[in-house]
């Protein structure tokens, strides 16, 4: 991921200077738009290479696990534990 990340930034910084005779004018804009397309994908990739964790993007396996557990206690006629109350702040209790 660090070579694509670099190979993102040397193409970003080459842009300009490979556009600048048939765009003219219009190459800082067109530049700064591409530029922003490419290292926002790069901060998606970035997120999404990470799906674990307790941000309030990452997957709630704790809650699912528990929710599993829950049925699967449920099916066998067991007592079920206190479930979780969530706040605001996506917190569990």
């Amino acid at each position: 991921s660090a070579l694509l990340y670099r190979a993102v930034y040397c193409f970003c910084w080459a842009l300009p200077f490979g556009l600048q005779a048939v765009m003219g004018f219009w190459t800082p804009l067109l530049v700064g738009f591409i530029s922003y397309l490419l290292l926002g994908l790069d901060e998606l990739a970035r997120q999404l290479e990470e799906p674990f964790g307790f941000d309030h993007h990452d997957l709630a396996l704790d809650m699912m696990v528990r929710m599993i557990e829950r049925e699967t206690l449920m099916l066998m006629d067991k007592p079920l534990p206190k479930s979780w109350e969530i706040d605001k702040n996506f917190n569990m209790s």
